[in-house]
């Protein structure tokens, strides 16, 4: 039950990844190169990291309140540290609009984030219901 919960979720939280990617196509043709692909790449960049940790969710015994605190926020220390990193990367190597990059990478994730503990939040409501 609660594994079919999760991957509503994640199937709700992928069209809305979907339907983002879509709304930013229409600013692919209307921007230059550059700044285009600074708005898509913070924004698949937010939204990857935040997505992935759909997968650990559903892999996580819910039951075991400590062992969900622990893997959790851990989890969230070390996707920090990949998004760090690759934001890093991202601004080093690729020849993009840096502010348009970062701006939008840092709304995509709030949001994002935002989508993420709402929904987690209602799997763990279900899950107490239950």
């Amino acid at each position: 039950m609660l594994d079919t919960l999760v991957d509503n979720y994640l199937r709700r939280l992928l069209s809305i990844g979907a339907a983002g990617v879509v709304l930013l196509a229409f600013f692919f043709w209307a921007l230059p190169a550059p700044s285009a692909l600074a708005l898509v790449a913070g924004y698949l960049l937010s939204f990857t990291f935040v997505a992935s940790n759909f997968l650990l969710v559903r892999k996580i015994n819910l039951d075991d309140q400590k062992k969900f605190l622990i893997l959790f926020f851990g989890s969230i220390t070390l996707r920090f540290i990949l998004v760090l990193v690759c934001f890093a990367l991202v601004l080093a190597y690729l020849k993009i609009d840096q502010i348009l990059f970062t701006i939008s990478f840092i709304i995509s994730y709030i949001l994002h984030s935002v989508i993420e503990i709402i929904f987690i939040n209602k799997i763990l409501e279900n899950r107490h219901e239950n």
